[in-house]
């Protein structure tokens, strides 16, 4: 037990990497109306502040975006027609995400952070094999819920997911999400083992972009990293023994399934962002909406093509909602933050590469998912750049 705690690092973490690594967790939960998005990353703040931060980032293109992003919401809020309470409530959720990362990044210990996130990724996979044995034998499942957190909001539409397995997490998809970060380190540190019990927790959960974020992480450090003719020749085995198990083993059978049965017209995921940008008033391309948010822009009949809602919001990936809502600007800057990470360590093509193309599936465009990815890469290049 000994020399896996220390091949994973695992024996070395401190408080604030180890909330770090909690965060796509907690961050599920609330207390009463307090969100534990915003409730936890207030926690590490205070935590970087006794170690004395000086809110330095090796990045430039996030500073412009944070600064474009409230200019945008102050400009905006002087000009709506009317200011809803929601719209408050996002505006001070931005104030405290994008600040955070400025706060947190520079006092992060790079390898206590590797440790706590792979100590977290352990114990969500055994949350994964547990919930996938227990499906297996013909029970449902829920979240697992973490010790001393509230009690989970059982009507949300995530936590009705109760056929596929999602460990701690409130969807397989998050599960996925976060694990593609142990993934990473498991590749750039060359510990091979670990990295094939990732990716088979991850093919467990059936997440469509789990099961691709794998393949594609894979193929990317096999593509761009410097790796031996033999050890092309075991990841190419490795991956084309992936895809056979995927399409030919039961229990993944709903993730081939789901793949198999996503068309244009029936998925808001593909449908409502091009619709939307197709019919947009060109003023609104360029310097986005004059809106809360796409579902008010929507329903005030500002376009003519019908769009799909459930749960009265209208459901769009990442890079059509940053076009959507902050216009075109807004939308280079924000891959900007993501290709000036890739440029400052190659490395980061491994997990960095496979976010952006996560960015037409995952709705978290500027939320706290967004804080813990850019935590994790920023930590990376303070920690390069240390080396050199």
């Amino acid at each position: 037990m000994r020399k896996i705690c220390d091949n994973l690092d695992i024996r070395r973490f401190g408080l604030l990497e180890v909330l770090i690594a909690l965060y796509p967790i907690l961050m599920g939960y609330q207390y009463g109306s307090i969100p534990c998005t915003l409730l936890f990353l207030l926690v590490m703040d205070l935590l970087a502040l006794f170690r004395k931060t000086n809110f330095s980032l090796p990045s430039k293109y996030m500073k412009y975006l944070a600064v474009f992003v409230i200019m945008h919401e102050v400009i905006l809020c002087a000009t709506m027609k009317s200011l809803p309470s929601y719209h408050v409530n996002s505006i001070v959720s931005l104030l405290v995400i994008i600040p955070s990362i400025f706060v947190i990044v520079p006092v992060v210990n790079f390898e206590k952070l590797k440790g706590a996130i792979n100590l977290i990724a352990v114990i969500c996979m055994m949350g994964m094999f547990y919930h996938f044995i227990i499906l297996q034998t013909g029970y449902y499942v829920s979240p697992i819920k973490v010790p001393f957190m509230p009690d989970m909001q059982s009507g949300t539409r995530l936590y009705s997911e109760v056929f596929r397995p999602c460990s701690f997490f409130w969807e397989p998809q998050s599960y996925c999400t976060f694990m593609s970060v142990p993934l990473f380190y498991s590749l750039i540190d060359k510990k091979y083992f670990w990295t094939v019990l990732i990716i088979l927790s991850m093919f467990l959960s059936t997440s469509t972009t789990g099961i691709a974020i794998s393949i594609l992480s894979l193929a990317i450090f096999v593509l761009t990293q410097k790796v031996t003719k033999s050890q092309r020749v075991i990841f190419f085995a490795l991956g084309i023994s992936l895809v056979y198990v995927l399409f030919t083993a039961d229990f993944l059978s709903a993730g081939v399934e789901k793949m198999a049965s996503i068309s244009y017209e029936a998925s808001s995921r593909l449908y409502n962002g091009p619709t939307l940008i197709a019919n947009m008033h060109m003023e609104d391309f360029v310097f986005g909406i004059n809106y809360s948010n796409v579902y008010d822009y929507y329903r005030d009949g500002n376009i003519q093509a019908v769009l799909m809602e459930k749960y009265d919001s209208i459901f769009m990936p990442s890079f059509w909602n940053v076009l959507a809502k902050f216009g075109v600007i807004g939308l280079l800057l924000y891959l900007g933050v993501y290709v000036e990470s890739i440029r400052r360590s190659r490395m980061l093509l491994v997990y960095v590469l496979p976010l952006i193309i996560a960015l037409f599936t995952n709705p978290d465009f500027l939320g706290g998912l967004f804080a813990f990815e850019f935590i994790v890469i920023y930590s990376f290049i303070v920690f390069e750049n240390q080396k050199i």
